[in-house]
């Protein structure tokens, strides 16, 4: 069977495809294994279209694709998505991500035993007590549909904004938007809970940004850091060193959850980081559950347009909302900066 041959979402014997399964090419670090060589296959564009008349520029993808191998019924087979489907994703180890012209690799959960163990050298069952098992780490270790909806709506942008920006992706679990913006030439840093750092780091030399080898003068880099909002000291300790370097861009998705009760409890602390780390010209995207949070430390709060999402990424149930101008910083981090908060929730309440 040959590759040109596999249809969006058909189940595929993995053994049926080992002939296609040479290297790939990626422009930077290494790539190996069939969903690498998988990742090689494109999708015509889709001509902009919708149900009412839009008011902005359509922004498109030259191609969207999900590639990942999970077991069925006792079979090893391939999966190719061309539209977000979770439910399909989570299962898979690795998953293969193309945005356009951007290929990267996201290992989710289970990687994370294996290469916490392999760092410290134990055996993958002496990990349960020390709080980086996969089953600790939860919603962190898998790639959700917000992140592929913002990533994508980063990509579909004029590639030289993000030239030589210094990012910062808060919430980032196995990190996909950071590693694009870093694709595409910015200075990122990917920071989560510390738990979850050893699968981000996994991803990052997945991704060409091995901490042991460094970057390329004039190449985008990403480096993983430790950020828990709500924890005792985490603006001091660690969001006011990021503001005083300097950011221009924040992004975060699917990083605030509602709880059986209806509440967001870590949503006041969550606002607080993202102001912390702007300056006056701020500019912010947060879901709708957010917003009357976001007006208590936003001048100005607005909804991205559906119509600026690229296909195949529109999903009703994905909301990007837009904050400007940040209200009384507690940091001192109000200078001039242009700075971006992208926060891209599921609209699950």
């Amino acid at each position: 069977m040959a590759m040109a041959d596999v249809q969006a979402g058909q189940n595929v014997p993995a053994a049926a495809l080992e002939e296609n399964s040479g290297p790939g090419v990626r422009a930077e670090g290494q790539t190996h294994g069939l969903l690498q060589s998988a990742l090689e296959l494109g999708r015509p564009v889709r001509a902009c279209q919708g149900s009412r008349p839009q008011r902005t520029f359509c922004h498109m993808l030259s191609s969207f694709e999900l590639r990942f191998e999970r077991w069925e019924d006792g079979q090893l087979v391939q999966k190719r998505l061309t539209e977000p489907n979770r439910w399909e994703v989570h299962s898979a180890e690795e998953v293969a991500v193309t945005l356009g012209d951007l290929r990267l690799r996201i290992l989710q959960q289970a990687s994370a035993l294996r290469y916490a163990a392999a760092c410290i050298g134990w055996a993958p069952h002496q990990l349960a007590g020390a709080g980086i098992n996969p089953e600790k780490l939860g919603v962190a270790a898998a790639l959700w549909d917000g992140a592929l909806v913002l990533a994508g709506y980063l990509v579909a942008q004029p590639r030289y904004r993000y030239l030589g920006m210094r990012c910062v992706e808060l919430g980032a679990g196995v990190g996909l938007v950071g590693l694009a913006l870093a694709a595409m030439g910015a200075q990122v840093a990917i920071t989560d809970v510390e738990k979850v750092l050893p699968l981000m780091r996994e991803n990052l030399g997945a991704n060409g940004f091995d901490p042991a080898v460094g970057p390329r003068e004039g190449s985008g880099w990403a480096e993983a850091a430790e950020l828990e909002w709500g924890k005792p000291g985490w603006m001091e300790r660690s969001v006011a060193p990021l503001a005083e370097a300097g950011v221009d861009l924040v992004v975060a998705a699917d990083c605030c959850y509602i709880d059986q009760d209806g509440t967001s409890p870590s949503t006041p602390a969550f606002v607080e980081t993202c102001a912390g780390l702007c300056g006056a010209k701020t500019r912010c995207l947060v879901r709708a559950c957010l917003i009357q949070e976001a007006k208590k430390r936003f001048r100005h709060v607005k909804q991205v347009p559906l119509s600026a999402v690229p296909y195949p990424l529109r999903l009703e149930y994905v909301d990007i909302w837009e904050l400007q101008q940040p209200l009384a910083a507690k940091t001192d981090c109000t200078s001039a900066t242009r700075a971006c908060l992208h926060v891209c929730l599921l609209s699950t309440c």
